[in-house]
């Protein structure tokens, strides 16, 4: 590479940023996209960047996606490029996508008369809050995008591996609030309450054991409760109490069954209970489903470049690239995985990046990218 990319890539992950405030990101990514004559379209986002390779000709576009936004982790890597932010780390590989997208769209500016359509690269923020890639697509820059592509690092997988999956990859997110109002008392005299805590405990078992076990044993589902908030001292009956929590699903229509057998319950347990009940839903990101096509290409692009290929198996974590897919009737997509050294999992406060896998994804991405419009 003609520029040392391990050096931009220990800065990003020196100052990573958490979702809708990465400024400093922002700044940097524009730096390098400008000092390289590369276009950047103006978008009015406060925080991300849209740049675009233009090809000789007239052809399609595509666009691939990288992700910029850190996540609210301390550091314990001890590498020496550890993050300078107190509090915030790239604990999911960002900042090993953002190089690879600057570093491949350097290298394709350089062959953009070879190309005969256009390439754009999403530098999206707020993944990790499950919809920045919402407000790029407000934008309505990118309505005439044909193909979509992302990957993600993947700790489970050695340098020189490539994960891919044909159909589903990752799953459809939704996030649940549940508030129960009973009624406070003294804990000495509880039937002057009604004390809403054995309530929610007897609700969130019955969640947790029945809202999975209606979906097809093939089909996978994850319904988790991860947050429970209620009372405030030894001897007092609370008044109102929560829970929250994460319900994920590969298929559309299991996803609707699995939210309405979730609030069935819920409304059930709290009338029994002369209680009352407040769900907030948060639909998050659908299901990624991988092209056929795309994927084959990628695999015979793959071995081209002497990568291993591991078929990978359908993840219950979501990504909001899906959010393209979805906004687009005619867009096909590929996300795929790329081995960054087997170590530490996604959004442990030990994951690092082998540096090794920068130019081998740099590579693979320009050869996709450069097939995808040449």
């Amino acid at each position: 590479m003609n520029r040392n990319w391990k050096e931009v890539f220990y800065w990003f992950h020196e100052h990573p940023e958490l979702g809708y405030e990465e400024h400093g990101t922002t700044q940097k990514i524009r730096e390098i996209l400008e000092n390289n004559n590369i276009e950047i379209v103006e978008t009015g986002l406060s925080t991300g960047v849209i740049a675009v390779v233009r090809g000789n000709t007239g052809g399609k576009s595509v666009a691939f996606r990288a992700d910029i936004d850190a996540l609210p982790i301390e550091e314990q890597t001890g590498v020496s490029y550890a993050s300078a932010h107190n509090g915030i780390m790239h604990a999911c590989g960002h900042d090993f996508h953002i190089t690879v997208a600057l570093a491949a769209a350097v290298r394709l500016q350089e062959k953009r008369k070879e190309l005969s359509g256009n390439l754009f690269f999403i530098f999206q923020p707020g993944e990790e809050v499950a919809d920045g890639a919402k407000t790029v697509i407000q934008t309505g820059i990118l309505k005439d995008v044909e193909e979509y592509y992302a990957f993600h690092a993947d700790p489970a997988l050695p340098v020189g591996t490539v994960g891919i999956k044909k159909g589903t990859i990752m799953a459809a997110v939704d996030k649940f609030k549940v508030t129960i109002e009973g009624k406070g008392a003294h804990a000495a005299m509880p039937y002057l309450g009604n004390n809403p805590i054995p309530v929610m405990a007897q609700m969130i078992l019955a969640l947790q054991t029945s809202v999975p076990q209606k979906i097809p044993a093939v089909h996978p589902s994850v319904l988790s409760v991860t947050h429970v908030c209620g009372g405030n001292t030894w001897n007092v009956i609370p008044e109102n109490i929560f829970f929250q929590g994460t319900m994920r699903s590969i298929l559309s229509e299991e996803r609707i069954s699995m939210k309405e057998r979730f609030v069935t319950i819920v409304q059930e347990f709290a009338k029994m209970n002369d209680m009352k009940e407040h769900i907030e839903w948060h639909e998050g990101p659908a299901p990624i489903i991988n092209d056929e096509e795309l994927c084959n290409t990628i695999e015979r692009i793959a071995i081209k470049n002497h990568l291993d290929i591991r078929q990978v198996e359908t993840n219950m974590i979501s990504d909001d690239f899906s959010s393209y897919l979805e906004a687009s009737k005619k867009a096909s997509g590929m996300y795929l995985k790329i081995g960054t050294g087997e170590g530490y999992p996604l959004h442990n406060s030990r994951f690092s990046i082998d540096t090794a896998a920068i130019e081998i994804a740099v590579q693979l991405l320009n050869d996709i990218l450069l097939e995808a419009v040449g």
